[in-house]
């Protein structure tokens, strides 16, 4: 029994071996085909190591080669630099010298041109101080007048409602007086015609008698008595309605001499200065009345006591007719017909809006204490290309803006005195020509472009 269960232990553990042994080859197997696999790797490995070496080795060669070339072709441009260089410092000398010849000839003409413009700027200094202390006697007159100006406005106002009150006294007295010498006049008349007809009824009932016709007349006659009576009670309720309309005119005026009052005290008191429409320049309000009429009088206007309105300054006139279009340089440019008009001379004028606005700057220069309109630059093109519709508009703009401003420059003579407005109207030319040569009636006037 014993026995027969060793040899069973004995074929198990023989089994077990052989699952052992089973086992052990196939991890065997798997090694042997992973060692194979491996060898085969490192072999291929190798392989790549050696094609990677001969490809470092010929990009190692190309690069030699390539570093060759460039040293070669940079010692070429270095080379020709250096020429370029060479070239280029020759005739950097000789254009320096040419510089330094030019600028030797302008220092000499800029020696010379300062020298005149010294000696004119030295002649302006003297004329400058000269016109600064002119300004200051004229500021010191200017100051004194104005004192002088207050006094005579504050006395002048005094006797102004001092002169009404006695006229609007003298008024009332006189328009009580005619009032009573009338109602007076009236009391008598009409107690004459009372006593007259009384007179009559008395002697007609007594020719007549006391009869039924006879009553009748007297209830008739009674009657116009009554009438009378009555039309004198209603013309003395009118004398007194007359009495208070008059007393009313008198308050009515009395407040209107108040306003005129409280208007010359404002103006005098509150507003700096105006502007005198002859000389230009800007003046108290106070020392205006005396002012303008001394203009006016320098000038030769006379009568100026009795104008309601601003007398015309020189006869001169300047409207615009309209606009045409000239092509110069390819493109179409703007001119604006003036038409001048000074007493029986009549002529026509091109001119661009440019030349205008420069004669406003002339004109600022020539008189930089009187105060101008300016014309400024004007409705200006916007941006891109305009349409035919906007360059109409753009040039009827201008055409008001330039007709405004020689309206304003007219009204001032001493703007009209300026030669500079005078070349620029050609008015000399004009009124030689006019004198020299009377157009006939059927002789077309002269249009006259300004340099283009």
């Amino acid at each position: 029994m014993m026995r027969g269960r060793e040899e069973e232990a004995k074929e198990e553990e023989g089994v077990l071996l052989q699952t052992e042994l089973a086992t052990t080859r196939a991890a065997l197997h798997k090694v042997e085909e992973e060692r194979d696999r491996l060898e085969f790797r490192v072999t291929r490995a190798e392989e790549d190591a050696r094609k990677s070496k001969e490809q470092a080795e010929e990009l190692a060669s190309q690069l030699q080669e390539a570093k060759s070339e460039v040293d070669q072709a940079w010692t070429e441009a270095e080379e020709r630099w250096k020429g370029r260089v060479k070239e280029k410092e020759a005739e950097g000398r000789a254009k320096l010298e040419a510089l330094r010849t030019e600028h030797d000839a302008a220092l000499q003409g800029l020696d010379k041109t300062f020298d005149t413009d010294r000696s004119a700027l030295s002649m302006r200094i003297l004329a400058l101080e000269k016109q600064v202390e002119e300004q200051r006697e004229e500021a010191t007159a200017l100051q004194q007048e104005k004192r002088n100006t207050t006094q005579e406005y504050e006395a002048a106002i005094e006797e102004l409602e001092q002169e009404n009150q006695l006229q609007m006294s003298r008024m009332m007295v006189e328009y009580e007086r005619k009032l009573h010498e009338a109602t007076v006049q009236k009391d008598i008349e009409t107690q004459k015609r009372i006593d007259a007809l009384s007179s009559r009824i008395e002697g007609t009932l007594k020719k007549a008698g006391a009869d039924g016709e006879d009553t009748e007349l007297v209830t008739s006659m009674s009657k116009v008595i009554a009438q009378k009576a009555a039309e004198m009670e209603m013309f003395k309720e009118s004398s007194d309605d007359t009495v208070v309309q008059l007393n009313k005119l008198i308050e009515k005026k009395d407040e209107e001499n108040g306003r005129l009052k409280q208007r010359i005290s404002f103006y005098t008191l509150h507003c700096l200065k105006v502007q005198c429409r002859y000389c230009g320049r800007d003046v108290s309000c106070r020392a205006a009345p005396d002012h303008v009429p001394g203009c006016m009088q320098r000038r030769g206007i006379t009568g100026y006591k009795a104008f309601q309105e601003a007398p015309p300054v020189l006869g001169l006139q300047v409207g615009v007719e309209g606009a045409e279009e000239r092509i110069i340089d390819g493109r179409n440019k703007a001119f604006y017909m003036l038409r001048v008009q000074r007493g029986a001379v009549s002529y026509s004028v091109l001119r661009r809006y440019k030349e205008i606005s420069a004669l406003a700057k002339q004109l600022r220069q020539r008189l930089p204490r009187v105060k101008l309109p300016d014309l400024g630059q004007g409705p200006v093109a916007s941006g891109g290309v305009m349409t035919r519709k906007g360059e109409e508009e753009l040039v009827a703009k201008r055409r008001d803006a330039i007709a405004s401003f020689f309206a304003d420059v007219l009204a001032i003579a001493a703007a009209v005195e300026c030669p500079e407005l005078s070349n620029f109207l050609e008015l000399d030319r004009q009124l030689a020509l006019h004198e020299s040569e009377k157009p006939g009636p059927n002789r077309k006037q002269e249009i006259v472009p300004m340099g283009e």
